[in-house]
């Protein structure tokens, strides 16, 4: 499956046409936002709990990575959340 992102290199806009089915591992991470606007970074124990924290997705494609933020309405980020829904767990 292909995507379409739009990544900032060197302070510009540049869309991207991506192979899902390259990536070689997904770093998910999680972040607050105060009243202020400010984002927080949240470890995961906190993160997967508190429901005002959203999910930063980091894909690393051939040595690229691509940072993506959860978004309900982005079709790219739907796909990349069914793949962390349905990972093998221990």
């Amino acid at each position: 499956m292909f995507a379409r992102i739009i990544k900032k290199i060197d302070g510009e806009n540049v869309e991207r046409i991506v192979n899902l089915n390259q990536i070689q591992f997904i770093d998910v991470g999680y972040f607050t936002v105060n009243e202020s606007g400010q984002k927080f970074d949240v470890g995961y124990d906190q993160g997967k709990d508190d429901p005002d924290c959203r999910r930063i997705y980091t894909l690393t494609i051939g040595g690229e990575q691509i940072n993506l933020i959860s978004n309900p309405n982005s079709k790219v980020v739907q796909a990349i959340e069914k793949i962390y829904r349905e990972a093998l767990t221990d």
